[in-house]
């Protein structure tokens, strides 16, 4: 009985689909959500940028337009891993507090981030 259970999960989980798959993968970390961005910044850009903080290898990073400002997009970084550094730990500790933080970039511009709301 338990070897069918076992082949039955095994089917089952073959039958997600990719976004199921990388949902679920990334369920546990915090997904870092940029809600104000300017249009013009490129997705380069934003990797060179958070790569620099040196909190965790990048495995995607996306953006929707907003609206309200129509000058404006919403990006959101998900990591594959975070980096067990004095800033990785911080940074990963204060998303899953629901705290905000201010990332410098550009000399004196920043973003601030805040984790991806569920």
């Amino acid at each position: 009985m338990a070897a069918f259970q076992y082949h039955y999960r095994i089917l089952k989980l073959k039958k997600m689909t990719r976004v199921e798959i990388f949902e679920a993968k990334h369920s546990m970390d915090p997904v870092l959500c940029v809600p104000m961005m300017q249009r013009t910044t490129t997705i380069a850009y934003i990797h060179t940028v958070i790569r620099s903080m040196d909190i965790g290898e990048i495995d995607d990073i996306r953006s929707c337009y907003t609206h309200v400002p129509p000058d404006c997009k919403r990006v959101f970084i998900y990591l594959k891993t975070w980096y067990h550094t004095v800033n990785g730990l911080k940074v990963k500790r204060m998303l899953m507090d629901k705290k905000t933080l201010k990332v410098v970039h550009n000399g004196f511009q920043y973003w601030k981030v805040t984790a991806m709301r569920n």
